[in-house]
């Protein structure tokens, strides 16, 4: 009924986001939901989901609902820290199956994973690289860990010691842990995407070709000698230029602006269609 009333009111509108965090979180209702959204509705859409909770029939009823993306909390790909720290009883088994539902329907993905969680180290956070070049995601987005009061994460670091005192939400690293210092946390957060697609080359490559190339990957990311300080500084500078010429576009000449967009996501969704 809302959805009715808001579309009689703006006919405009030709794209409907559901941005509910738990949008399937009670599979017969979201089922029920697609089939009425199907008939009555029938816009592209997009939403967010969790991977526990999916069969591969809900999967296709939301193709043909017009789901054309989904968000998806990845956070971690150390199976580990999901279980303990997030209470997340995903496997990863299970994330790549319905990953590949996702692929096989040509929905596209987009994952949220979480860098610097609390007792996380390099280690840990190439898994998280490594499981969503695996899973083929689409769009990747890395976000450093926010220690927000009241949780049991944040009693959990605080408990540990990893809450510096003062005022650590100036800090662009809020926790301090002596086996993930920030100059690692922010080159992943950096440099995430960049190594999600190399992985996604290593893996597809041959095994004699790609397993080398895997080990190569794993030595720029955990080596000893990885100048991490310096390659922060280095993205941070590229991002200062980037972002400078996107305020530029977006006030000066937003019409530009908005085709570089348009022809952007309609190279994404071609390349989704295929």
């Amino acid at each position: 009924l809302y959805l009715k009333t808001l579309l009689a009111k703006h006919p405009q509108i030709k794209v409907i986001n559901f941005r509910d965090a738990i949008f399937n979180m009670f599979p017969e209702w979201f089922d029920k939901f697609i089939d009425m959204y199907t008939k009555e509705i029938g816009l592209p859409c997009t939403g967010n989901i969790r991977f526990d909770i999916l069969t591969e029939e809900t999967v296709k009823k939301m193709k043909a609902a017009g789901f054309y993306t989904i968000d998806m909390g990845l956070e971690s790909g150390d199976q580990e820290m999901r279980f303990k720290y997030l209470r997340r009883y995903q496997t990863d088994e299970m994330i790549i199956r319905c990953s590949n539902w996702f692929h096989k329907y040509g929905i596209a993905q987009l994952t949220y994973n979480i860098i610097g969680l609390p007792h996380e180290d390099i280690h840990k956070a190439l898994k998280t690289i490594k499981l969503n070049a695996r899973i083929k995601s689409d769009r990747v987005i890395p976000n450093i860990f926010y220690p927000y009061e009241g949780t049991a994460l944040y009693d959990l670091s605080k408990e540990a010691g990893f809450i510096p005192e003062g005022d650590f939400t100036q800090r662009r690293v809020p926790l301090i842990q002596p086996q993930f210092p920030e100059e690692q946390v922010l080159f992943i957060e950096a440099y995430f995407g960049w190594f999600v697609r190399c992985y996604r080359h290593a893996f597809a490559m041959p095994a004699w070709l790609g397993k080398p190339y895997e080990r190569y990957l794993d030595w720029c990311v955990t080596g000893k000698h990885v100048p991490y300080k310096f390659l922060v500084a280095l993205h941070d500078r590229y991002a200062h230029v980037r972002n400078k010429l996107k305020d530029f576009l977006v006030n000066r000449m937003p019409k530009l602006y908005m085709k570089l967009r348009m022809l952007k996501h309609k190279k994404r969704a071609d390349k989704n269609a295929k």
